[in-house]
């Protein structure tokens, strides 16, 4: 019973690397195939969230690293500590929102354009 009000009579339960769905009654071929297909449409916007994410967490590490641990063993820079606390308090913040995986497509191919103009 994902998302809706009511209960749909289907359960599913997502674990490492497969999921288990069991429903109550005899399903149709074709509701046996709306289902699978809504899960695998679940699946694939959980895995584009997740890598959004992760982009996400690479890029705002980065902004705010240096390029050698020697250039910060003397002083703390508070501009780049306050930079990255900004940039993760963004990236909880948008957490919260379940499906970024169309923010991870508009990404996906922005970078698809960039490589294409280098070539």
């Amino acid at each position: 019973s994902y998302g809706g009000t009511g209960r749909s009579g289907i359960h599913v339960e997502f674990s490492a690397l497969s999921f288990y769905f069991r429903s109550y009654g005899d399903l149709t071929a074709d509701e046996l195939d709306a289902v699978c297909a809504f899960l695998h449409g679940r699946v694939i916007a959980q895995e584009r969230t997740q890598l959004y994410q992760l982009k996400t967490c690479f890029k705002a590490f980065r902004s705010v690293a240096y390029r050698n641990c020697s250039l910060c063993m003397d002083d703390l820079e508070e501009s780049r500590s306050q930079a990255l606390k900004e940039l993760l308090r963004d990236y909880f913040d948008k957490r919260r929102n379940l499906d970024l995986s169309k923010h991870y497509q508009e990404e996906e191919l922005d970078e698809e354009e960039e490589l294409n103009k280098c070539k």
